[in-house]
């Protein structure tokens, strides 16, 4: 009987608040004192935000589903029950949707470009007090 490898076709990147950001420090560098990952490359991954009170700065990166929305790479960005998160400088294509949120409060978005997503750019779901401001959010489906 042979092994058989299925390759994960879903690839997820979580950031999160303790010694090296959870998976920023293969992605960026993290900086604990401000609670800040700073991205150094672009990526194909979604990321999920793991912990609250984080500042995800994408530096001008592209975060690029590559079109397999059907394929289980659903969200460029996404966070549920989070608060007090900045969320910036990222280019985020290509995914089912460019950043999903849900039951998260007092969360800002900051200075991306949102575009080219099979659904919405921003997906927002029983969230309030956030703070969306300064996106550039175009040629998304819905």
């Amino acid at each position: 009987m042979g092994i058989i490898f299925v390759p994960n076709a879903f690839a997820e990147i979580t950031i999160s608040d303790d010694a090296t950001g959870g998976d920023c420090a293969t992605i960026g560098t993290w900086d604990s004192a401000s609670r800040t990952c700073t991205f150094t490359s672009d990526l194909t991954e979604q990321v999920t935000v793991g912990a609250n009170s984080l500042t995800l700065d994408g530096n001008g990166h592209t975060l690029d589903g590559q079109g397999n929305c059907s394929e289980g790479t659903v969200y460029g960005i996404h966070f549920n029950a989070r608060t007090t998160l900045v969320i910036k400088n990222f280019i985020i294509k290509n995914f089912c949707d460019g950043m999903n949120f849900t039951n998260s409060v007092s969360n800002s978005i900051l200075d991306n470009t949102i575009t080219n997503n099979y659904r919405e750019g921003i997906d927002i779901e029983n969230s309030n007090d956030n703070i969306i401001s300064n996106n550039v959010i175009t040629n998304n489906a819905r």
